[in-house]
């Protein structure tokens, strides 16, 4: 039986949302390069509330690759929020679009193996895991408990299953 193997990306989730630390979180696929995005949101009030990613003062933020967002905007879940969020995109992270892209511009093979060698793709669980990271560091996080969190898992605007 010849079975073609699917790949992580091609199987797990587009996107999911959640809460961590009191703070509403989501996470989406690229539509281009295929790699995950990562948002936690601060409401009015919170101290990094409109607050550009690179001047929020007291904290030195770790996440993948560093903050590349911030900005206020409207979830469909959770209303409107101060976001900051991290790509997936970076040196040494593997983006199945830029591989899709590069094979139909006529890169021969070789060359893309050599390219990608050292990349990793970083999976939903990763995301996951960098959110709650990035929450816990937007919090008062000294009155929030690990254990508060919640992901939801979403195709086509229908909750499927909780995560985590």
């Amino acid at each position: 039986m010849n079975q073609i193997m699917k790949k992580e990306w091609e199987t797990e989730p587009d996107y999911m949302d959640g809460k961590f630390f009191g703070l509403p979180v989501f996470i989406r696929r690229h539509e281009d390069f295929k790699t995950l995005n990562g948002y936690v949101g601060v409401p009015d009030g919170n101290k990094y509330y409109e607050k550009d990613y690179d001047d929020l003062g007291d904290v030195d933020v770790e996440v993948h690759g560093g903050l590349t967002f911030a900005g206020g905007g409207t979830h469909k879940i959770f209303g409107y929020y101060w976001w900051f969020g991290f790509d997936c995109a970076h040196a040494f992270d593997y983006s199945p679009g830029r591989t899709q892209m590069m094979e139909q511009a006529g890169m021969p093979t070789i060359t893309l193996r050599s390219l990608h060698a050292n990349e990793v793709y970083r999976n939903m669980p990763y995301v996951q895991e960098q959110c709650i990271q990035l929450a816990y560091q937007l919090s008062d996080h000294a009155e929030l408990e690990y254990a508060n969190t919640d992901f939801r898992l979403v195709e086509n605007n229908k909750r499927i299953c909780n995560v985590g």
